[in-house]
């Protein structure tokens, strides 16, 4: 890479950065994977298991990896066709289960699903033939609720 060139990004880890047998503390996770201290809270609550060890908290390797092996896989799996993709937990969301908002833009109908996670949008563009469908599978229209 020259210098002219900028950095790219990574988006997903290297599933096999981490030494398999060793422990790491939070900094060294940090410094491994070049990350912020809250890109590690949220890869906790996202399934990050941490062990405990004397008041300190730890990082298996193996865990790591593991870890990073799911986020990735998770990764390459497209979108189901009643999912939409929240880029605020970067977790796909069921448009059949969880309530959803409405907007029509011309000949489609932009629907989006809240984040349960960080109360943001997950927006999905569809078709109004498949907005039907949706609203068939749902067991209702929701054009025809109306706001108490």
């Amino acid at each position: 890479m020259s210098l002219s060139q900028p950095k790219r990004r990574r988006n997903l880890q290297s599933v096999r950065l981490a030494k398999a047998n060793w422990l790491y503390t939070p900094e060294k996770v940090r410094d491994l994977y070049g990350i912020v201290p809250n890109t590690l809270s949220r890869w906790i609550k996202a399934g990050l298991q941490p062990i405990e060890h004397q008041g300190n908290r730890l990082f298996k390797g193996e865990v790591l990896n593991a870890f990073h092996k799911g986020r990735r896989d998770a990764a390459k799996r497209r979108l189901g066709e009643y999912e939409a993709y929240c880029v605020a937990c970067k977790c796909k969301h069921s448009l059949l289960d969880d309530p959803i908002s409405l907007a029509p833009i011309g000949k489609a109908m932009m629907v989006a699903v809240e984040c349960s996670q960080q109360h943001t949008r997950a927006p999905r563009m569809m078709s109004m033939s498949r907005f039907a469908a949706l609203c068939e599978l749902r067991g209702h229209d929701p054009r025809a609720e109306t706001p108490d």
